[in-house]
């Protein structure tokens, strides 16, 4: 019995060491999960809720790190740097995706200013460009695939005190018609009709 609780209590006491060296997103992931965040989901026809513990924190390089963790491994990271104009979505803690910068705007909502980023993944693909809508303050506001008609939208609480505000900002994005919508492909091979004498 002694030989087994020896090994347990040291695989415990490693597991609880703060390693410092280690600035991995993944790690700043797990820490100070502050609050929950509930989206409106729409995939292959359906419509759900989802519940995410949300964490918002600022990494050594002074890069904010908005975590959304939930138990069904639909957890994602997102890292935005905006002094040097980085983005970067991690899903299933392990896959990396680059967010481009499509554009902003400022919205005023009762003299309160807020700046949506619009960033976009797998820029150019097809299938599977996907725009965010995100502000700092706030986190992601809604996802939606350029594609098809699947989405995430960030809801509200009803006894936030900011429930109003957030219904007035989503109003304005939402109804921003050159903001919101896909971006315009750039085709790359550009096509000339033959001429016909």
């Amino acid at each position: 019995m002694i030989k087994l609780i020896i090994p347990f209590c040291c695989i415990l006491f490693y597991s609880c060491q703060d390693n410092k060296s280690n600035n991995n997103p993944q790690v700043l992931a797990v820490a100070n999960n502050d609050s929950i965040k509930s989206f409106s989901a729409v995939e292959k026809d359906s419509a759900y809720f989802i519940s995410y513990q949300f964490s918002k924190q600022t990494n050594r390089i002074g890069a904010a790190v908005y975590t959304y963790n939930n138990d069904d491994e639909k957890g994602f990271i997102i890292l935005i740097d905006t002094a040097s104009k980085s983005f970067k979505l991690i899903t299933n803690k392990r896959d990396t995706l680059i967010l481009s910068f499509e554009s902003d705007r400022v919205y005023t909502v009762n003299s309160k200013n807020y700046k949506v980023l619009k960033l976009i993944s797998d820029k150019g693909v097809t299938d599977g460009e996907v725009s965010y809508f995100f502000n700092t303050e706030i986190g992601l506001l809604l996802s939606k695939s350029n594609t098809w008609r699947i989405g995430k939208i960030l809801n509200p609480e009803k006894n936030n005190s900011d429930y109003l505000q957030l219904t007035a900002l989503f109003y304005k994005v939402l109804t921003d018609e050159e903001f919101y919508k896909p971006p315009t492909p750039q085709a790359e091979i550009k096509f000339t009709p033959p001429k016909i004498e």
